[in-house]
């Protein structure tokens, strides 16, 4: 899953950046320094700056973590949010580690050994709390960069960072004098320290008790090329709900060890029967072929702002990069069979290395009986890679249509650069990251 993707402006953004900005200013209201030199009232507003802000943003990172139905609206998609996630975990960390330095140089007149000594006091428990969430919370990203670790176990470690959370919020309100002053920055701090720990509990600690999965039966297991597996699942007892472009996550019986991950849905929205198709990438998929039918399946979802559904009013251009076709191929195989004559078309493009890709033959199949409907393979040895400038002669009315992309990043962010300079961005949407 690739979220290392620069912030899109957005109604969410927007939201937590201010947010995030309140408490910055806010301490300040009522608030007399006590120091008459400027440099130690300076380092002292950089050090609150640094915990309100840091304790702000790592509260929203959390609200974040937790999958929201409406963060889809308010983010414009699942992988919009999980952007926004990493920019305020970064940005926290930051923060909150200009607290402490600030801190530090305050004391800086009472000798080196004194202000080194805060980093490791231990005699006032409030203080001892903060700095273990501040080491752990370092540990923890340091691991984050460097470590190669299974998908299963960086899930398991991020999970830590609500017990840090939690660590350095005790630690605010045990020895925060201004939250104790200051009574708006008392319940504006109370009540995002409250969400963030809720969503911990609710969606990390307690996630399987309250969010229950839908049961389905594997029924078929298909291998396609060296390295494609297509699952087709059909429902235990409810059918979930999805819009084309939407993803899952799922997990087995069989590999309980493994968890959740998420994969696109690629079946029809009108069938009952549940199909992904996923690329060995890891230990988990490669398992997957393996699976015996009657293996049992656990799928929360749908999620996802990634909506392919057909607009009578308006033109589409879908352009797929290798698996990222998986819904698209929902989208597809959801199209009503309506005539031109009652609305506007969708081209597709599929930019695919193989000559015969997976899901190729299926989508031509949807053309010969849609005429709403018209896909083109768009192989690198003929068209060369996929550019809106190299689409313009394939499709002369592309500044007419609507643009939804999903791909590899480097293509994904290709096509967005390339709209962006021409002036048409706004048509664009697309996924951060592909299953």
């Amino acid at each position: 899953m690739d979220v290392n993707k620069k912030l899109q402006f957005n109604k969410g953004i927007a939201l937590i950046l201010v947010l995030s900005v309140i408490p910055m200013f806010a301490w300040k209201l009522g608030y007399t320094f006590e120091s008459d030199k400027l440099w130690q009232n300076i380092a002292f507003s950089f050090a609150k700056v640094g915990a309100f802000g840091g304790m702000t943003m790592f509260a929203l990172s959390l609200v974040l973590s937790g999958r929201y139905s409406w963060y889809d609206r308010l983010f414009g998609g699942l992988d919009k949010v999980y952007v926004a996630h990493r920019f305020l975990g970064t940005f926290s960390l930051i923060l909150l580690f200009i607290h402490p330095v600030s801190l530090s140089l305050l004391t800086l007149e009472q000798g080196f050994t004194q202000s080194l000594a805060l980093w490791f006091k231990v005699s006032d428990f409030g203080v001892w709390l903060g700095a273990m969430a501040l080491y752990l919370l370092l540990a923890l990203v340091l691991w984050s960069i460097f470590a190669r670790s299974k998908y299963e176990t960086f899930v398991k470690v991020h999970r830590m960072l609500g017990v840090v959370f939690v660590l350095g919020a005790i630690h605010a309100f045990m020895s925060g004098s201004i939250l104790t002053t200051n009574a708006f920055m008392h319940w504006y701090m109370l009540v995002l320290a409250t969400a963030g720990t809720l969503t911990f509990v609710v969606y990390s600690l307690l996630g399987d008790i309250l969010h229950r999965s839908l049961r389905y039966r594997l029924v078929q297991v298909k291998k396609h090329g060296d390295d494609i597996v297509e699952l087709e699942l059909e429902p235990m007892n409810r059918i979930i709900q999805f819009t084309p472009g939407q993803f899952v996550y799922i997990s087995f019986d069989e590999l309980s060890g493994h968890g959740y991950h998420p994969f696109s849905i690629s079946s029809s929205r009108r069938s009952s029967k549940l199909k992904l198709a996923v690329r060995e990438a890891g230990d988990f998929t490669a398992m997957l072929a393996r699976l015996d039918v009657g293996s049992v399946a656990r799928i929360k979802g749908a999620y996802g702002g990634f909506n392919l559904e057909y607009n009578s009013k308006r033109k589409q251009l879908w352009i797929a990069g290798g698996i990222s076709v998986t819904p698209f191929l929902s989208g597809a195989a959801s199209l009503h069979q309506h005539s031109r004559l009652f609305g506007n078309d969708v081209e597709m493009i599929y930019a695919s290395d193989d000559t015969s890709p997976y899901g190729l033959a299926e989508l031509q199949e949807i053309e010969d009986r849609n005429k709403l409907f018209n896909v083109t393979l768009f192989d690198k040895d003929t068209f060369g890679y996929v550019s809106f400038d190299s689409l313009k002669s394939q499709i002369r009315d592309l500044e007419q249509r609507d643009i939804y992309i999903c791909g590899p990043p480097a293509m994904v962010d290709s096509l967005k650069t390339e709209a962006e300079k021409g002036g048409f961005f706004d048509r664009l949407r697309f996924e951060e990251f592909g299953y």
